[in-house]
């Protein structure tokens, strides 16, 4: 996963609200709550970085507790399309990554944009 590149799709909308993050996936009108830190990952990958540079920038190695949580957790993006794998890359700028906490899910949407829409027109 070192040498995967990803970037922050323009179909992943996020904001913060109070202190959750809320994260839409624009294609599949899903959506998650995150803790605040995630926005630091979402921006550091606005730029197709690798993953490898985001440890860098992060401070973790690949085998440290930190490295395998973040890869645990970029998965979980990946899956779930809020990042995309990209093909360039701009790991010439590696800017830190500050994050207090480690990144996490909070919760998922159980209902689509569609459907909410419905509810409350």
């Amino acid at each position: 996963m070192e040498n995967q590149v990803f970037c922050t799709p323009e179909t992943t909308v996020y904001r913060q609200v109070k202190d959750e993050l809320v994260v839409i996936q624009l294609e599949s009108g899903k959506f998650f709550y995150f803790n605040p830190t995630t926005k630091e990952v979402l921006d550091y990958f606005k730029t197709p970085r690798s993953f490898g540079a985001f440890l860098i920038a992060a401070e973790a190695t690949p085998t440290s507790e930190r490295g395998v949580q973040l890869r645990e957790f970029c998965r979980l993006l990946l899956e779930n399309q809020l990042i995309s794998e990209a093909e360039s890359v701009s790991d010439s700028l590696v800017e830190a990554v500050k994050m207090s906490m480690p990144p996490s899910l909070i919760r998922r949407g159980e209902q689509t944009l569609d459907e909410l829409t419905f509810l409350c027109p």
